[in-house]
Formats: structure tokens, sequence, C-alpha cells
């Protein structure tokens, strides 16, 4: 110990200026400094990677959720023009000739002719049950796309719960009805007051919810593609801008066909949950706020 003590003693600066200069400590340096250059350039290469990966990821979860969510309207659109449709419009019109027939006395102890749709259908196979997962947990989604994910969901169940209760109405009235007069018949079919005063509006109720939810369903989805594709060009911009190159092409679903167009709802009826998610102004950058400053200052002078 004492002799380290009296070499650092001994060790005057023009001995450290040598050693400084050396080619040993130049050595050393350059070899600590080109570890250091490429274990950063190593280090910048593997997060580069791991961000371009993660967009191409992105957009190709993007495009599956685009064509999973086209197929579910697309299936719904097809449910309400072959079934749906015909079953609510027919429903309301002898509703309403039942209606007036039974405010006409001389009609009212008579038996009224109707026939009662008793068709059986069920939801058809949708895709979006298992992208619905895909979209909450992998796609970096937020704001009205996020809930629209939840809100389609929701609106899917409610449908396929409603076909197949009305399934049940119908098959329990297939042997009920036959203990029924014509006029309570009627009744419990349209949702008119039984004899004893009581309203039995059940399979009215599920034919207007069928309608509705199907319009949901139909609009939710629309939507939620609109907003899949907009996330979609925002990764590619992105792409282009951090690595000079352009992803694949986003999925762009047509719903512009004449048959379509007719089945959709009116958007009119969604207004106020479309309200809900307004977007606002993006807040600018200090670096532009530094720039709008120096603009407005050249104006004064």
């Amino acid at each position: 110990m004492e002799i380290i003590l009296q070499n650092l003693i001994d060790f005057d600066l023009e001995n450290a200026f040598k050693l400084i200069n050396s080619q040993f400590i130049s050595t050393v340096i350059g070899a600590l400094f080109g570890a250091f250059a490429g274990a950063f350039a190593a280090h910048k290469i593997a997060i580069n990677g791991r961000r371009r990966e993660f967009l191409e990821v992105q957009l190709r979860s993007t495009n599956v959720a685009i064509t999973s969510v086209f197929l579910t309207c697309n299936s719904v659109l097809g449910l309400k023009g072959q079934h749906v449709q015909n079953l609510y419009l027919q429903f309301l019109s002898d509703k309403e000739r039942c209606q007036t027939a039974l405010k006409n006395r001389d009609l009212s102890d008579k038996q009224i002719h109707f026939e009662m749709d008793f068709k059986i259908f069920h939801m058809p196979f949708v895709p979006f049950d298992d992208v619905s997962r895909l979209m909450q947990r992998e796609l970096s989604l937020k704001g009205r796309p996020l809930a629209l994910v939840s809100t389609l969901q929701s609106s899917l169940d409610l449908l396929r719960q409603s076909i197949e209760h009305r399934n049940d109405l119908i098959n329990n009235y297939k042997s009920t009805f036959e203990e029924l007069s014509h006029r309570q018949m009627l009744s419990v079919y349209f949702g008119f007051p039984l004899p004893n005063g009581s309203v039995n509006q059940e399979y009215s109720d599920t034919v207007q919810a069928i309608y509705q939810y199907a319009d949901d369903v139909i609009f939710f989805s629309s939507f939620l593609c609109s907003d899949l594709v907009e996330h979609g060009e925002r990764i590619r911009e992105q792409y282009k801008k951090e690595f000079r190159r352009w992803l694949e092409k986003t999925t762009i679903p047509n719903f512009d066909t004449g048959r379509a167009k007719e089945l959709q709802p009116n958007q009119a009826d969604y207004e106020d949950w479309l309200k809900m998610f307004q977007e606002h102004p993006k807040e600018p950058s200090w670096l532009d706020r530094i720039r709008l400053l120096k603009g407005f200052l050249k104006i004064t002078k």
C-alpha cells in the first residue's frame, strides 16, 4: 500500500501528459469509442426494426379487421333484405289494418282475416366475434373506433338473442294458439289489449327489436369500416415518414351498391351517438408556437 501511495506522489504532471498522449491510451480510447458507437448503432437498428415490424403488424391486423367487419355488415344487410325488412313492414301494415278494422263497429263482432308470419329464420354467421378481441387488444385504437367495437358487439348479441326469442315465441304459439279465440290470437300477435284488460306486446316488441338491432349492426359496422380505413391510412403515412417506403394498401370496402344503399339506416337516427365523439383540434407543438409567434412579430413591425 505504501508503495502505491509513493508512486502516486512521484507521478508528476509531465508524466501524466505523456501517458495521455501515448499510443496505448489512444488505442484504448479508440476501442471504447468504437464499442460505444457499435452498440448504439445496433440498438438503433433494433429499435427501428421493432418499430417497422410493429407498424407492419398493425396494418395487417387492420386489414383483417376491415374485412371481418365488412363481411359482418354484408351478412346483416342480407338478413335484413331477405327476412327482417319484409317481416317488419308487413307486420306494421297488418297491425294498422287490424286496428282500423277493430274501430269499425260493423266488423267488431266478425273475424278479421290476416296471415301471421311465423316463418323461422336464424342469425347468419358473422366473423366479428373473434376479430373484436383482436381490435381491442392488438390495434392501437382510441376514441370512436374503440367505442364502435364494443357497441357493434353488443348490437350483434342483442340481434342474435332477439331472433332466437322470436323463434321460441313462434314454437310456443303453435301449441298455445289452438286454445285461444280468434280475437285473443289477434291481440297476442299484434299486442292489442286482451279481453281481461291485460296487454301482451312480447311478439310485437320482439319484431321491433329485430329490425332496430339489425339497423344498429349495419350502421355501426359501416362506420367502423370507415374508421378502420382511416386508421390504416394513418399507419401507412407514418411508415412512409419514418422509413421512406410504402406499406401494402389499406383494404377499402364498397358500400355504394344500390341494394346496400336501400337497406342502410338513416344516419340522422344516430346523430346523438355520433355527437359523443367530436374530434378536438390538435394543439400546436412548441416549435409551431414559436413559428406563429415569429410570424406575429413580423406582422406587428
